[in-house]
């Protein structure tokens, strides 16, 4: 037994065992947590998301030291994602609050752990996925955003599934807060979009992908966020401009679009069919005179560090703020991941920042990589950079 067991696991690749972890990552980050007091739902993941990419890079390391073999992505965007960590890293080894800028807690995702665990998954995928595997990682990730629609809906309207009585509350998730749910959502929808109208399937599969927008549209109306409808439109609308652009089919963004736009107008009539939280964030002219106090300071450069950010909004408050009932929040993020970099990560931040995004849209615009990119990564990309602004 013991040597049928050990000729199988030879014969398993470890790129093939890498490529495997990576699937269930995809799959079950998305509804993973820890139902223990002392974690949170961030804690959770980031740990989680943190042992499985270290795996599956000790495998490709594993695999590269034995075989002679360096495998890696020599682009462009690479180089962006590289240098990004670089900065993130002299940003954190400059900070006064070493730890905080390191660990962030392991609850912050702009953390230089955070940010060196979003390296690490870059070149995975880079090094062990291909055009081919794409019908595998639509798999995982639909089976994992339809476990997290179907628990956030119940969620959502008081049917709690689950025994921790933590859970049983309206605006609990396994992806966040309640907008942070609802943008994943979303971002399934926007997927189900990009792939009906780029790919020919089967008349079941296509019925089955439709379904499913059809359903998490339904949810996201007795939600009713109106921003979420505001950026879906835009999406659609700049997604049906590349399509023109590129002498394709524009009929279903060009439909989606129009609905989107029609449930703009009538979000403000419709009936409130949840009781979710309001979400608040910190203004922007405020985020950005907290990114000129810390410059004052001599730190244009490199910035306060890595999720340093609570601290920077604790020592320089908001007059107006101090004087209102929401003088106990504290905002571990500005208005946006990108008005705070100035603050966190300095103009070296920003640039380097500014620079992955232009080399990801040049390689997504490119005619050799517009199926790969532009319709999977780039639509639902697009998507969360626009719900980021």
């Amino acid at each position: 037994m013991i040597e049928w067991v050990k000729e199988r696991f030879e014969k398993i690749s470890l790129l093939t065992l890498a490529r495997t972890i990576e699937y269930f990552l995809i799959f079950a980050l998305p509804i993973f947590f820890i139902p223990v007091g002392f974690t949170s739902l961030q804690m959770s993941k980031e740990i989680f998301a943190g042992i499985l990419t270290f795996l599956a890079f000790t495998c490709y390391l594993v695999y590269a030291l034995t075989s002679h073999q360096l495998i890696y992505s020599k682009s462009r965007l690479t180089l962006s994602v590289l240098i990004f960590l670089i900065v993130a890293a002299l940003s954190t080894l400059f900070c006064k609050a070493f730890w905080i800028a390191f660990w962030g807690g392991l609850t912050q995702p702009d953390s230089f752990f955070a940010i060196f665990i979003y390296t690490l998954t870059f070149f995975l995928a880079t090094v062990l996925f291909s055009k081919k595997d794409l019908p595998k990682i639509g798999i995982c990730f639909f089976a994992g955003w339809l476990l997290v629609l179907i628990f956030g809906t119940f969620q959502v309207f008081g049917k709690f599934l689950l025994p921790w009585q933590f859970t049983h509350q309206s605006s609990f998730n396994s992806i966040g807060t309640p907008l942070s749910w609802i943008i994943f959502i979303a971002l399934g929808i926007v997927l189900i979009i990009a792939l009906l109208s780029t790919f020919k399937f089967s008349k079941k599969l296509t019925f089955l992908l439709a379904i499913l927008g059809l359903v998490a549209t339904t949810v996201l109306v007795l939600v009713n966020f109106r921003i979420i409808w505001i950026i879906l439109a835009l999406t659609m609308l700049i997604f049906s401009g590349l399509k023109f652009i590129r002498q394709e089919k524009i009929t279903l963004p060009v439909i989606c679009f129009v609905i989107f736009v029609v449930f703009i107008f009538l979000s403000s009539f419709l009936p409130s069919w949840t009781n979710l939280p309001a979400e608040i964030r910190a203004n922007l002219s405020h985020t950005l005179s907290i990114a000129k106090e810390i410059w004052k300071e001599k730190q244009f450069l490199l910035g306060s560090g890595p999720s340093t950010f609570i601290y920077d909004y604790a020592r320089f408050p908001h007059p107006g703020v101090i004087q209102s009932p929401l003088w106990f929040l504290k905002f571990t993020q500005g208005y946006s991941f990108l008005s705070t970099l100035p603050a966190t990560m300095g103009i070296l931040g920003v640039l380097s920042f500014l620079f992955l995004i232009f080399c990801f849209l040049r390689q997504s615009l490119s005619e050799k990589e517009k199926e790969f990119l532009i319709i999977e990564t780039g639509l639902g990309s697009l998507f969360l950079s626009l719900t980021t602004y």
